[in-house]
Order: structure tokens, then C-alpha cells, then sequence
């Protein structure tokens, strides 16, 4: 016997058959603490592994029927084949016809069958087992306020991390604080300027050298000169 299987809002069930992402619907079944209707199934479904929050929706139509007073135990669980069994329902007031129970954060591993049960208290106790959902539970919110996981070593949260240095001389792109500073008047630094500027003095190349070179020897030999003829004279 299988059993149908629907989408949130999507579905030939109606709303009130719907009771979750994987909605594993019981339209016609009947529970009674009888000993001889008071379980059903297994019924084939396709649940996949997964952390759940579970809603469990009961009905049994007390509006139509003025008789049902008084029956205080108008509750079922179900049971899967990965071996998760459910908390029974609460019970089912007799001034209500439907009710709901739920249970957060469900870790249940995947299944392929579906059975339900009477708690199996009280006297006869009817009641509907309209469906059972099953929705992922949202994951917790991060705080804002966190920067990164603080499991993440040498992350932004972690609060044991190293923070540089900025004046660390190992600490590759920092300044070292004892770095040798380049003196901008030291004149035997390349690349930097001397404290005293550097009198200019004319370069002289060429033909100029040679003609400079010949007036200084003509200037030498007629003082030599004039030293012999001024010797001459002193001896006559």
C-alpha cells in the first residue's frame, strides 16, 4: 500500500492534508484503541537523511458527531524503518476537530516506510492521522557581530590569531624600526645629495687643451730667457 507523497502547497491534497516540505498524507485512515484497528502500515514513502523540523496533524470531527465527549486520549505516533519513532499527539479537544503537534530539530536518517499507531489509552479514543511533514530546519542565524568562525584557525574570528606587528623587521611589507637610514648629505651615498654643494670647474677638451699647453711653454722659455740675458748682463 502506498502512501502519497506531496509538496508544501503543491499537490491533489488539500491545504489542510499538507504538512510539510516531504507530506506524507493518511486521507481515510482511522485509528481506534480497539486492539484491531489501532495501527496502519507500513506505507512506502521516500525520505531523504536530513536534521527536520516534524509536524503531525490529527482531526476526527467532533462538530458532526455530539456523541464524542469525554474521550481524552485521542492520540497516535508514528514509527520509520531507519528506527525514528515520533512523540505521541496531544490530545484532541472535544470542542476542536483538528489539532497539530510538532517536534524541531529531528535527526532522522533516511527512510522508505511509514507506520502509524494508537497510543492505545483510554477507552475507544477515534482519531484521524490526517498527516505527518518533514521540513529541513533552518540553520541558526551567524551573528553579525562575528567576523569569521571562530574554529577556523588563523581566521578573522579566531581570537587567538597572530596580529602583525607593524614595526616587526620579520614581518615581510612592515618597517623595520632599525633599518639603516640613508644620510642625504653623505656625497659617497649613491642616489642622494651632498650637505656642501660642488664648486663647478670648467672642462676644457680638445684643440683648446693643445693651444692652452703651447702659450704656458712660450711663457716658460721667455722667462728662462729673460733670466740668462739678466745673468749676462751681472758678469760684464
Amino acid at each position: 500500500m502506498l502512501l502519497s507523497l506531496t509538496t508544501w502547497g503543491v499537490g491533489t491534497s488539500g491545504a489542510a492534508d499538507n504538512c510539510g516540505t516531504h507530506s506524507f498524507s493518511f486521507v481515510g485512515t482511522r485509528l481506534l484503541n480497539d486492539g484491531i484497528s489501532d495501527g496502519a502500515g507500513p506505507f512506502a514513502i521516500d525520505l531523504p537523511a536530513g536534521r527536520y523540523d516534524v509536524v503531525m496533524r490529527s482531526a476526527d470531527y467532533h462538530s458532526d458527531q455530539d456523541s464524542q465527549v469525554g474521550q481524552e486520549a485521542e492520540r497516535w505516533w508514528f514509527s520509520l524503518d531507519s528506527g525514528f519513532q515520533s512523540v505521541a499527539t496531544t490530545d484532541l479537544p472535544d470542542a476542536s476537530d483538528t489539532n497539530v503537534t510538532t517536534m524541531s530539530e529531528q535527526d532522522i536518517a533516511a527512510s522508505t516506510a511509514i507506520a502509524v499507531h494508537h497510543l492505545g489509552e483510554g477507552g475507544v479514543n477515534s482519531i484521524n492521522p490526517v498527516c505527518v511533514g518533514f521540513t529541513l530546519s533552518s540553520p541558526e542565524d551567524e551573528d553579525p557581530n562575528q567576523p569569521g568562525d571562530p574554529d577556523d584557525p588563523g581566521g578573522p574570528g579566531d581570537p587567538d590569531r597572530a596580529i602583525p606587528d607593524p614595526g616587526d623587521p620579520n614581518d615581510p611589507g612592515d618597517p623595520d624600526p632599525d633599518r639603516a637610514i640613508p644620510d642625504p648629505g653623505d656625497p659617497d651615498d649613491p642616489g642622494t645629495v651632498p650637505d656642501e654643494p660642488v664648486e663647478p670647474r670648467l672642462a676644457i677638451t680638445g684643440a683648446g687643451t693643445t693651444m692652452i699647453r703651447l702659450v704656458g711653454l712660450a711663457i716658460v722659455l721667455f722667462q728662462i730667457g729673460f733670466l740668462l740675458t739678466l745673468a749676462e748682463r751681472r758678469r760684464a
